[in-house]
């Protein structure tokens, strides 16, 4: 997380603490030529995770979120004012490499996420999921 500009590591640690922050800086950088979701963006922090050498690793980034709290001029990142679940449904977009899971934390909408969500991620892809609990 060294190459992360000085002012996003506090709110970044803040938000994910500082070894999940780590641990997903270093899945997300394996990825090359790839395409990577989050599901609920809020204030970004993760989302400046995805999108930190996303060209450098030729990957694209969606973020899903239905309020546009975060948002970047990052031509590789893509924000989708929608809801997670019907995204989901509908994704024509291609199998994706990463779906990092972070947007309403009930067990009734992680599991429709994943309803949704799980068949589109590519084989030897990964599922990540931030503070869920049930």
């Amino acid at each position: 997380m060294s190459n992360l500009p000085v002012e996003d590591r506090p709110m970044i640690i803040n938000e994910l603490g500082e070894v999940s922050s780590k641990r997903l800086y270093d899945e997300i950088n394996k990825i090359k030529d790839g395409m990577l979701v989050e599901l609920g963006v809020y204030q970004g922090a993760s989302s400046r995770l995805l999108i930190d050498k996303c060209l450098e690793n030729n990957n694209k980034v969606y973020g899903i979120d239905p309020v546009p709290y975060f948002n970047s001029n990052n031509p590789n990142y893509q924000y989708m004012r929608a809801d997670s679940v019907l995204t989901g449904k509908e994704w024509e977009r291609g199998d994706v490499d990463l779906v990092f899971f972070d947007s309403v934390h009930a067990k009734e909408q992680v599991l429709c996420e994943l309803f949704y969500w799980w068949d589109l991620i590519k084989e030897g892809g990964k599922a990540i999921f931030h503070d869920t609990s049930w």
